[in-house]
């Protein structure tokens, strides 16, 4: 919260982007941080909403673009390299996307948007796919927005309630 709430929207659009592309780094806890951000500073709730939704559809771009440019045999023996290790993209997780999107196609890219891991998987295989970009755009345009709207929503809500919030935890917890 510290580094989003000193680079404001540009530390909230690199940790977004930086989450497209590695998995390990979790946007439920960025997007939530971002949303009780709103409630105590300046950056606004459809400011941060925006940002994080541009951050996510330029990093799923990036991915998308490497799956149409590289074949599925250079996609393994990077994954299985050190290069895979550093992304923490496992192989089987891979290859089940890839099995998902052959079974339900372009639909894939919108419902994995909501499913940790795959949200992040799924341009791969579309890219491979070479599925249509306009499509592959509307697809995570939707996807992205509606989980990050939730998450910074969610976030929002703590931040007006935190009071009650944390006296929630102190509570159970202390």
């Amino acid at each position: 919260m510290n580094l989003i709430n000193r680079y404001g929207y540009l530390g909230l659009f690199g940790f977004i982007a930086a989450e497209a592309l590695f998995p390990p780094i979790p946007s439920e806890i960025i997007l939530t941080a971002g949303g009780f951000i709103t409630t105590c500073t300046s950056m606004s709730f459809w400011g941060v909403t925006f940002v994080s939704t541009f951050a996510s559809i330029l990093g799923a771009l990036l991915l998308y673009f490497i799956g149409r440019s590289i074949s599925m045999d250079m996609i393994l023996k990077i994954l299985q390299g050190p290069m895979g290790h550093f992304l923490h993209f496992p192989v089987e997780d891979v290859l089940r996307t890839i099995e998902c999107f052959k079974k339900m196609g372009a639909k894939t890219v919108f419902f994995c948007r909501f499913v940790p891991v795959l949200r992040n998987l799924i341009s791969l295989p579309a890219g491979m796919a070479k599925m249509n970009l306009f499509s592959y755009l509307l697809y995570t345009s939707a996807g992205c927005f509606l989980w990050n709207f939730f998450l910074i929503y969610l976030g929002n809500v703590l931040g007006h309630h935190r009071y009650y919030f944390f006296s929630f935890l102190f509570y159970f917890f202390i």
